[in-house]
Order: structure tokens, then sequence, then C-alpha cells
């Protein structure tokens, strides 16, 4: 059991605060404590987190006010804030794993405070998941890179296929390149399939898309009209979108979830993915779930296997007899000590052109003075195009890599789509990218920037031959070893590691955790 330690150095962040103040009159809630929850609610909801659990260090004021509205030095022990919090008519009281929803603003489950939305969620991807899981309609297949599981999904979409000529296939993926990737892995397991020439056509000719492209187009209709549903990437979906997904499903159709838990999770709130996997025979979703183990991408003794399993163990020692390892031989393996920021960018920048183009830089931040804008606009300016790599401030030349960085209706085109721009009809720049008959016109393109160097959030599901991954100089909340371990496997051949070792280090120890009531929601909605 966690001990109950108030903390009063810590505050929610402003935008929290003015959030929590907001609410409150909203509701017109004439109880001071109700602004404090709220604002540490929105607080750890836009850390990742669904809900606010307080067997973690927590602060409160309690109607005392400073200059700005909100004081630090009325802090207040977990217990008697929770004892507070259940005299409230603002909080819903529930059972731990409840699966009644509520109209009350905030809901309280044992020492777990959500947003009624949050919980709401919780509750139908549970609800929804075992549905599935009691007609033998869901399936859930997971591994790390590299182990087959577009492969074996690949094979339950050609026996579908094969079967019924005529079912609706759809293939999902979080972001752009993912579902880029994803389509990719259809058509060449439809080359080497023994399946009928007509049902290798049609899975051939099977095109993934993005999860919000699903859900906007035609309002849902496709995706609610398809027999059999593949999405890849779970672990990078978020619990409100999840629970979009699963709503926007027939009820009759196969579903089948694949991601590796050991990868990044969402951006957005909750770790569906992780909270979800069995961790038994006793566990609901036990019989729908395979985990594959043999890693196909890179030898299973080799250097990146090793080193990929220590990061994933959290194991600092054995990352350092991994690297040291590979240090006097470098060869799939090499990490660049730098100190600085400068470092950063010019060993990144050095090892892009000895490795050449090809190679994929990827980095923990986007923004600083190391990250993947700086580094951009290092390669922009070593090339004698333009000062800078971003849309606001350079310009689409010829060969210039880029990312879409919004999502647009117009043109299809979604967050994380990856093209290259060309020289079109008449002199006008275009832009081509993968699985697009036609290129885009440069001044219809939504938001986006160079895409020299990615950030690893930006990079996951795929694969490049060589990787580049550049840490921040300095430790940041960001790096953690879902972060460094997503890195490293994304190469099938070579990972180049410029970090400093405190950042290294930290990047190894330092792993996402997140408060969640998921996992015993999916136990509870079993037993209804």
């Amino acid at each position: 059991m966690s001990t109950l330690v108030p903390i009063t150095d810590l505050t929610p962040r402003a935008d929290a605060r003015w959030f929590g103040d907001r609410l409150a009159k909203i509701i017109a809630s004439d109880d001071p404590i109700i602004a404090d929850t709220v604002a540490w609610c929105e607080h750890q909801l836009s850390s990742g987190h669904t809900c606010l659990d307080f067997n973690v260090p927590v602060i409160a004021r309690l109607g005392q006010s400073d200059a700005d509205g909100w004081a630090e030095s009325a802090a207040l022990p977990p217990q008697e804030w929770l004892g507070r919090l259940r005299e409230c008519g603002e909080v819903a009281q529930r059972d731990i794993g409840s699966m009644h929803e509520s109209d009350r603003v905030l809901v309280l489950e044992g020492s777990r405070l959500y947003f009624a939305a949050s919980h709401s969620n919780e509750v139908v991807i549970a609800r929804r998941l075992v549905e599935l899981s009691r007609t033998g309609s869901l399936t859930i297949i997971t591994g790390g890179p590299g182990t087959g599981k577009t492969t074996t999904a690949s094979a339950l979409v050609g026996d579908r296929v094969r079967d019924d000529p005529d079912a609706a296939v759809m293939l999902l993926a979080p972001t752009g390149k993912a579902a880029a990737r994803l389509t990719e892995s259809m058509r060449r397991a439809a080359e080497s399939s023994d399946l009928p020439a007509v049902a290798r056509t049609m899975l051939g000719a099977i095109t993934a898309i993005t999860i919000d492209l699903a859900l906007m187009e035609r309002k849902g209709l496709a995706l609610a009209q398809a027999a059999l549903v593949v999405v890849d990437e779970c672990s990078m979906i978020d619990s409100h979108k999840m629970r979009r997904l699963l709503c926007g499903l027939a009820p009759t159709v196969k579903l089948a979830l694949l991601g590796d838990p050991h990868q990044l999770v969402s951006i957005e709130a909750g770790t569906v993915l992780g909270d979800i996997l069995p961790d038994g025979p006793q566990h609901p979703l036990w019989n729908c779930t395979t985990t594959l183990t043999k890693n196909w991408r890179f030898p299973e003794d080799g250097a990146i296997a090793r080193l990929a399993a220590a990061v994933n163990l959290g194991d600092w020692e054995a990352t350092q007899r991994c690297l040291a390892a590979t240090s006097s031989d470098p060869g799939a393996v090499v990490w660049y000590p730098v100190s600085s920021s400068r470092e950063v960018v010019g060993r990144a920048l050095a090892l892009r052109q000895e490795l050449g183009a090809g190679v994929c830089i990827l980095c923990g931040h986007r923004v600083g003075h190391d990250g993947s804008v700086a580094i951009n606009r290092a390669v922009t300016r070593s090339l004698g195009v333009a000062a800078y790599s971003d849309r606001m401030n350079g310009e689409d030349f010829i060969g210039r890599p880029i990312i879409v960085t919004a999502n647009d209706r117009a043109t299809r085109l979604v967050n994380g789509d990856t093209g290259i721009v060309e020289d079109g009809p008449g002199g006008v720049h275009v832009a081509r990218f993968p699985d697009r008959p036609e290129p885009v016109p440069i001044d219809r393109l939504p938001e986006h920037e160079a895409a020299y160097a990615l950030t690893i959030h930006k990079s996951q599901g795929s694969e490049y031959d060589a990787v580049v991954v550049a840490l921040p100089a300095r430790p940041s909340p960001v790096l953690t070893r879902e972060l460094l371990y997503t890195a490293i496997t994304r190469t099938r051949g070579r990972v180049s590691i410029i970090a400093s070792e405190v950042s290294l280090k930290a990047a190894v120890e330092q792993r996402v955790s997140r408060a969640s009531g998921l996992r015993e929601r999916i136990i509870e909605a079993a037993r209804a």
C-alpha cells in the first residue's frame, strides 16, 4: 500500500487551475475543494492519466487565496481530502471497477477520482471488449517489433476474403506512417501467400487508413459496415479514441487488435493496450490473446536485440555492457556520448552525411536546441537551400521530405503522413505521398514541416534500414524506457545513439506509469 504523504511544492498547471475555477462556478458549487479537485483532475488528464489517484502525493488549497487565487501553503492529507469529497454532492461514489456511469461531474472509486467522461470511456471499453470476447469476435495479438504481428493479421484477413469475397475489411492504424506500413505488409503477405488468385488480389488491394479518417469519413459509415477490422499499433491509442472506435463498430464485427505494450503509449490519456492484456488464465481476455516472441526483423542474439531487452527491463548496467561491447567494434549499435545540445545537432548532421540520406534521425523532443526542428534546420542549412526548415520560415523545395502535422478532410491527409516535394506540371511544386496515386499541390497541403528528423513518437509504426537516435543533452520527463525502446527497434540494421550519459541513464530507468482503472473494470464487466 502506498504511503499517503502530502507534498506542498506541487501545483496543477495554470490552465488546469483556470479550468477548475471555471467549472466550479458553472456547476455553482459553494465547496472550495471542488475547484482544487477539478484542477488536479484536469492536470492529471492532460498528463496522460485517466484519473486522479490519491495513492500519490498531492496538495490542495481550501478557500485560501494568494495573489493569483491559488495558495500552495494549505496542504491537505489525501485521506482527509477523500473524506471531504465523499461528502460533496457533486461527486458520485462507486465501487472499484464499477460499470455504472454517472451524470455527476466527478466520480470517486476508492482512491481514484475521475471526470465522468473519462470514467465512461473505461466503462464502454471494458463492456465492449468483453462482449466481443464472449462471441469469439475479438483477437488480440501482441509481441515485440518484427515478431510477425502483421503477418499473423494478414492470415486472418486472407482467410476472411477467401471464405467470403464480399466481406468488408478495414485496416486501421493511429498514424499515417503506421497505416502505410500496414498496407505494405498486407501486400507483401498477399504476394507470398498460397491463397487463390482472386483472394490474393483482394488482399493486396486493401489499403489501411488512420482511425481518425475512418471515424470522420461519411460519419463512420464504412466502419459501421465492416465485417472484419484490424487495428495496428494499438499501444498508441488513447482511451477516448478507443471508445469511439469500439462504438463505431457493428455488433457482429470481428476485431483484431495488434500492438507492443512495451512501446510508446498514446499522447492523450490512457494506456489501453497495456491495461487490457491478461496477466493469467483467469483473465477474461486470456483466450483471445496471442503473444508472439520470435523476432524476424533482427537476430535474437544480436546487439540490437540485447540492447532492446536491457532497455525494456530498465537495467542500466546491462545497457552499459551492451554499449561497451559494441563501442570497440562499431556495427549494429554505436553510442556517441555528448555533453551539449550543440554536440547533439552536430553529431546528428555528421551521421546523416556519413550514413546517407536514407538514414532516419529520431529525436526525443520536437522543440528545443536539440529537438527535431533544430536538427531539420541544420540539415536544411547544410544543403544550402534555406536557413529554416519549418513551413512558417522556409520554403517547400524539390526533394524536401515533409510530414503533415494536422488532419485535413479536403486532401484526406492526416497528422503523421510523410511525403516528398517534387516538381509538378507547369513547374508547380507538388507533394507525393505513399499509396496515393495523385500528388497534392503544395498550396493545398495542410500544416506540415520538414522530415529529415522526426520525433520518436512520429516514427512509431515505421521501420528503417538505419536510425540515429538523438536524445536531448539534458534529462527530461519525456525520456523513458518506452521512448528509447521504440526508437531502437525502428531499425532493421544499425542504431546510432547520440546522448549524454545522464540522459541515456534517465531514459533507461524512467518508465511510463499512468493511473487507470480499466484493468479492474474488464474483470467486473466479465462478472456482469
